[in-house]
């Protein structure tokens, strides 16, 4: 596609977004980032960490390494408002970064970001997919989950999937919460709680940020391609807590 110039959305509906667009695309996209100069104070302050964040986030991915650098969809959109993106890429850095605060392991937090996608029936991605691979989840596990064949994973993933679901659906109990209380504390259980509905609502905006811009997520067929790479050996393994790493780098 001809990124020149600006298109009607309509005429992109439905095309998968390549992975991020670099700033000259953006610039002749339907959804242009605003004018820096035409911000507050305040919404240049958030407007230049999240930039900042997102290169760092991009370069964090060993594939990317030497690349033109890319912003991602939902950073496009976000970028519109940049005072509410800020809100919600601080509470990204916070609930993701629960290993390093002592609340619960990159492992559990990685098994939200797979689960929410496949209960609302969109893609995982690839790059959550090896975050969790580094986290130490088994690509194979990852596949029961989208087959939903949780009798295959352990009584303690098992355990961690059921109530990310019961979290998303409404129906967390007393039983189930003490069971999460028992594994990683009150605080841990709480925030890990909210942490599944954040993860929810964020999913749920990838969607609507990229309707916006004429794009849809991949067919989850491509979910099933990665894990098979990670699988056979044929996939790079990213390293561990890579989320942790761009927070820290980013100075939040």
């Amino acid at each position: 596609m001809d990124m020149t110039t600006k298109a009607d959305p309509k005429s992109r509906q439905g095309k998968v977004a390549p992975p991020g667009l670099t700033l000259q695309e953006i610039a002749a996209s339907v959804l242009p980032l605003p004018e820096r100069e035409s911000l507050s104070e305040k919404e240049r302050e958030a407007f230049d960490y999240i930039v900042k964040r997102s290169k760092i986030w991009f370069e964090s991915t060993p594939e990317n390494k030497g690349q033109e650098y890319r912003m991602s969809p939902l950073y496009v959109g976000l970028l519109q408002t940049p005072e509410v993106a800020d809100l919600w890429i601080r509470l990204t850095d916070m609930l993701g970064t629960s290993e390093s605060r002592g609340s619960f392991s990159a492992r559990d937090r990685d098994w939200i970001r797979l689960t929410v996608p496949v209960r609302l029936k969109t893609l995982i991605q690839g790059l959550q997919i090896a975050d969790a691979v580094a986290s130490g989840i088994d690509p194979r596990d990852i596949k029961s989950l989208l087959d939903n064949h949780l009798e295959d994973l352990t009584p303690e993933d098992r355990q961690i999937v059921e109530y990310v679901q019961a979290t998303m659906d409404g129906e967390v109990t007393r039983e189930l919460y003490e069971g999460m209380e028992a594994r990683m504390g009150a605080k841990g259980a709480v925030e890990f709680t909210t942490s599944v509905l954040f993860v929810m609502a964020i999913r749920r905006l990838i969607q609507a940020i990229w309707a916006m811009q004429g794009y849809e997520l991949p067919d989850r067929s491509t979910d099933y391609d990665i894990i098979q790479s990670f699988i056979d050996g044929s996939a790079p393994v990213h390293g561990y807590d890579r989320l942790n790493d761009v927070v820290k780098k980013a100075g939040a």
